[in-house]
């Protein structure tokens, strides 16, 4: 448990009394079937109690969760043919910092899945104490056999008389880095104040044997982390993280050819050759 002082605040009368945060059992697991590799990520939660001094009556807050992905490397290997990867182009270029990962724009900044968000209203004659709880798990779907759009690539290859490698998965990397922020708002003024910030990395490596039976096809080998979250020095939250694009509006599904050294990226439904 971490426990804030007033000072982490600026202009802001919400206290952080404390925070516990963990992981549990950070040890990824997989399962194979006739699809593909499904990856677990353990759960990684969050409690923050939240001090909110007496309010006057025109006073109201929003308190609550705001994720953001900060890093983005997600490398999936099938043999000699290429690599399929998901992107965010404006994660990769530089253009923003972070990119918020909420559900949809109509929630946007909040995290509302997996987070609390509560709201306080004026009057209020006493201090109240807000419990707001965060977690995070997720599952990872990675097929065996080509994208159907990767073959597109090799056409032209195919036709010079270029003959394709077995078409199977055969190596895993990923690379993501996460911040999350619990944040409120002044409903009057619009303004949003972090109160305290928390960061983890996840990074996993396998090897995959795509000829060996169910059960023996994926092995994991170094480098390989999931780093328990830990609170950091409060950041300021990007603009592009509160008003911005969302991830599922700008993630990019791509894959380069080895074989003709073709691009092709597949932005939401859409396919098309760069």
């Amino acid at each position: 448990m971490t426990t804030f002082s007033n000072t982490n605040i600026i202009d802001c009368n919400l206290h952080p009394i404390s925070v516990e945060i963990g992981i549990n059992k950070n040890k990824i697991k997989w399962t194979e079937n006739v699809a593909g590799l499904h990856i677990h990520i353990p759960p990684i939660h969050a409690k923050c109690l939240i001090e909110v001094p007496p309010l006057a009556v025109e006073d109201e807050w929003t308190i609550g969760w705001i994720q953001a992905m900060t890093a983005c490397l997600a490398d999936n290997t099938y043999g000699q043919c290429g690599v399929a990867s998901r992107e965010v182009p404006m994660l990769r270029n530089g253009q923003v910092d972070a990119i918020n990962i909420c559900s949809s724009k109509d929630e946007q900044p909040w995290l509302t899945k997996n987070g609390d968000k509560k709201r306080v209203c004026g009057p209020t004659y006493s201090s109240t104490l807000l419990e707001i709880k965060f977690s995070d798990q997720s599952i990872m779907d990675i097929p065996w056999e080509l994208p159907h759009y990767s073959k597109d690539a090799d056409m032209d290859s195919l036709h010079d008389g270029y003959i394709a490698s077995e078409p199977n998965l055969s190596g895993i990397y990923h690379n993501q880095s996460f911040r999350v922020w619990l944040a409120a708002r002044n409903q009057q003024s619009s303004q949003i104040f972090p109160l305290v910030t928390i960061e983890w990395n996840l990074i996993f490596h396998f090897d995959i044997y795509p000829f060996q039976r169910l059960g023996r096809r994926a092995k994991q080998v170094s480098p390989f982390l999931l780093q328990s979250p830990h609170v950091v020095q409060n950041q300021t939250i990007p603009q592009s993280v509160i008003s911005g694009n969302l991830y599922n509006e700008v993630v990019s599904t791509v894959w380069r050819s080895q074989s003709c050294n073709t691009i092709i990226s597949k932005p939401s439904s859409k396919c098309q050759i760069m």
